[in-house]
């Protein structure tokens, strides 16, 4: 998608929209699918199938894809109600994710 797209949709007040469009329009380049190639065998050789990962400060499951293909069994933790709510758009039907609506710290709190 286009810059002149983007700021076009910005300015029409959905901003959200934008960013989800042009995330998953990145996903079809060359550059991302390298990277993700990349990605996979720098975890694959900590990650093996059958494995329990758990992404923390999961964000949107980037890296949870990366745990899946490899295998694992993943413990998703991501307090931010736009990330869950993609993580559960993205994961929600997948048994091997788990998805933890929490933050993690030092002590017990909010922030």
């Amino acid at each position: 998608m286009t810059s002149f797209a983007i700021r076009a949709l910005q300015a029409l007040g959905l901003a959200r929209f934008a960013k989800t469009v042009k995330d998953r329009l990145v996903g079809w380049t060359p550059a991302h699918r390298r990277s993700q190639r990349a990605m996979e065998r720098f975890y694959g050789a900590f990650i093996k199938a059958g494995d329990l990962v758990f992404d923390v400060g999961a964000n949107v499951g980037n890296r949870t894809e990366i745990f899946l293909r490899l295998g694992a069994r993943v413990i998703a933790v991501e307090p931010q109600p736009f990330c869950v709510a993609a993580l559960q758009r993205k994961f929600g039907s997948d048994q091997r994710v788990t998805l933890v609506t929490k933050a993690l710290g030092p002590k017990a709190g909010e922030g």
